[in-house]
């Protein structure tokens, strides 16, 4: 495979990654009482993963990405970038009309290719792009054993540990895909999850995890971040892409499996 072929496959697989989670980490905690989420936001996220081992941080560092999610009610924006040296990629979603565009580029150096699909999908579908895991990968205070709460001016802070087992491997299963290429084996060692809410919508959160992942029989510690901030306020605007005609028809399976 070739290095811009191996670049899509990875950005593929850290989207994937980041709509898997988008659903679990937007809900208001189910803690009783609160509205649901506003359906007009913008949601910057960032995942990060560490280690202090050489050889892993190699392997990881393209794992990291940024990406910033706009909704209105039922139609979506989601581009996410990550970068390795002097490599970098870009995957981007709109949803819009009952169809999904996908736009996936890779830059290498002066060099760059760019992939356009466009499949037609319906609600449930939609869903599917933004909750792919399914039943039982949405994290929430619920799917911890203990959270603390602690209040400050207008922000409720909710601080969770000790993932329910369920949960746990829920989530496992998300993370392992993005390192199914390098033929590792992923374990969650815990997880902790802390968000801040305020006139009942999330303001932020973070998901941590410690994770040991095996490779060629090595256990390697290795740590991962999500981080959210959300904008209500911010002025969105989703549209069909100006050269939707230059999208390839494709199914919806080509683009969200």
């Amino acid at each position: 495979m070739s290095t811009i072929n191996k670049l899509i496959a990875l950005l593929a697989c850290v989207t994937l990654i980041l709509c898997c989670l988008v659903s679990c980490l937007d809900d208001t905690p189910d803690v009783g009482g609160e509205e649901p989420q506003s359906d007009k936001y913008v949601a910057n996220i960032r995942i990060k993963y560490a280690t202090n081992d050489a050889k892993m941080k190699a392997a990881i560092d393209a794992l990291s990405s940024t990406s910033t999610l706009m909704v209105v009610g039922e139609n979506l924006k989601l581009v996410t970038t990550a970068s390795v040296d002097d490599i970098s990629a870009q995957n981007e979603y709109i949803y819009i009309g009952e169809v999904l565009y996908q736009a996936r580029s890779v830059k290498i150096s002066d060099k760059s290719v760019t992939v356009l699909e466009r499949a037609a999908i319906g609600a449930e579908q939609r869903d599917s792009l933004i909750s792919k895991a399914g039943p039982g990968a949405g994290i929430s205070i619920g799917d911890f054993l203990n959270f603390e709460i602690n209040t400050y001016d207008d922000i409720t802070e909710y601080v969770c540990s000790d993932m329910l087992d369920d949960s746990k491997e829920s989530l496992r299963q998300i993370i392992a895909e993005s390192f199914e290429g390098m033929g590792a084996i992923v374990m969650i060692d815990s997880a902790s999850y802390r968000v801040e809410i305020k006139n009942d919508r999330n303001q932020s959160s973070v998901l941590s995890c410690n994770l040991v992942i095996n490779m060629d029989g090595v256990d390697y510690e290795v740590t991962m971040h999500l981080y959210y901030d959300y904008d209500y306020d911010a002025e969105i605007s989703i549209s069909v892409p100006e050269n939707a005609d230059a999208y390839t028809e494709v199914s919806a399976d080509e683009i969200i499996g």
